[in-house]
């Protein structure tokens, strides 16, 4: 070890060092906390014991917000499955209705092509715009979503 044990450490520093020294030190057991062990531990570095409690209501938020995420993404995703599987079955039905009705005649019309690529096209569009401005990278998408989310709960 280098230095004398008066070496002076940054805030930063010092919480980098004692993440590192708390991962080392798991030895492939999983460790938690209890709020009591946490504000022991941190009386013991000078912190408050309100600041751990803000800090506790900070993380379970933020991880209540990322789980909220999570469920947006997979809804999203979803509902773009769904929208091709709605034009898929409209193709096949269209399909057999104009098979039904003509015949495997194909010189007298193929009319399902019309509604099955207006559909489709607009479909096409929508996951476009998926792909290229993703419903988890725009907040005011998010944000409609829990407004709608909340709504629906509260029904």
């Amino acid at each position: 070890m280098n230095g004398d044990g008066n070496q002076r450490f940054s805030d930063e520093e010092a919480e980098t060092i004692l993440r590192e020294a708390a991962r080392l030190d798991r030895h492939d057991s999983v460790n938690y906390f209890t709020r009591d062990r946490l504000v022991e531990t941190a009386a013991e570095l000078g912190i408050r014991p309100e600041a751990v409690i803000e800090a506790e209501k900070n993380v379970l938020a933020q991880r209540e917000t990322d789980l909220l995420r999570t469920e947006f993404a997979l809804e999203s995703k979803s509902e773009m499955r769904q929208q091709w599987s709605k034009w898929l079955g409209l193709s096949v039905m269209l399909f057999g209705i104009n098979m039904a009705t003509n015949g495997f005649k194909f010189d007298s019309g193929l009319w399902f092509i019309y509604p099955v690529g207006i559909v489709g096209a607009v479909t096409a569009a929508a996951w476009f715009r998926y792909i290229t401005n993703p419903p988890t990278k725009d907040e005011s998408q998010f944000q409609e979503w829990l407004k709608d989310r909340q709504m629906n709960k509260s029904i």
